[in-house]
């Protein structure tokens, strides 16, 4: 990728790079190594177009950090109208380099009713590692407008760190969230994240018929945390 491309050449060279980046899983800052001053400046300027190159132009230029594309990502994902295979690349590219900036972006993605199960669970599980806190206060006041197999998946996002973890126990005390939400792999998953998470299960999980699932041990694990 060091050497001189013609704009209509980098966009094969792009998508060749974003595969085999992907499938090996080579690490952000290692990928954006691979690119040159030039080359860089030269990505920048398809990335910024309206061609068919943009779009891998735009992942790639997130790999070291570039300002335009970011911004450009963070659009796309949270426009209702746009491609959902577009929207999922580019919330892929968000995801993988950690942009914290694309909350409201990746927020407005997972209020898309129109969107795909598959697409709003990606993003379920994106902003609750961007900012733990403002994840739950996005996904938790939508719960119940959520359906069945998103209210699981939204679950899930929220039991990833104890923060999220801690909100959402607290969501359940306070009945906002039914306890019939909560089933044993979701406690399994609250013990292995730490004293904080567990403390809160007092109030709202220990008397949930869902521990029926959990072993003694478990339990024993839970009533000595907290």
């Amino acid at each position: 990728l060091r050497k001189p491309f013609m704009m209509h050449e980098m966009a094969a060279v792009l998508r060749t790079a974003i595969e085999g980046f992907s499938a090996g899983n080579i690490k952000i800052e290692d990928r954006a190594r691979n690119f040159d001053e030039a080359t860089r400046k030269a990505v920048s300027t398809l990335a910024a177009g309206n061609g068919p190159s943009r779009i891998p132009a735009t992942i790639a230029a997130t790999w070291w950090g570039d300002a335009q594309a970011l911004a450009a990502a963070r659009a796309i994902v949270g426009d209702a109208r746009a491609e959902t295979a577009t929207r999922s690349q580019l919330l892929g590219a968000l995801k993988a380099c950690g942009d914290a900036g694309s909350f409201e972006s990746i927020a407005a993605l997972v209020a898309d009713t129109k969107a795909p199960a598959a697409l709003r669970k990606d993003g379920f599980e994106t902003l609750s590692r961007l900012d733990n806190k403002r994840a739950a206060a996005v996904l938790l006041p939508a719960f119940k407008t959520l359906p069945a197999e998103l209210q699981s998946l939204c679950i899930s996002a929220l039991i990833q760190n104890t923060a999220s973890a801690t909100a959402l126990i607290e969501a359940v005390e306070n009945k906002t969230v039914p306890a019939r939400a909560i089933n044993s792999n979701d406690v399994r998953q609250i013990i292995a994240l730490g004293d904080e998470a567990l403390r809160k299960l007092r109030g709202g999980m220990m008397p949930l018929p869902m521990l029926s699932g959990i072993s003694h041990h478990e339990k024993l694990r839970i009533s000595i945390a907290i």
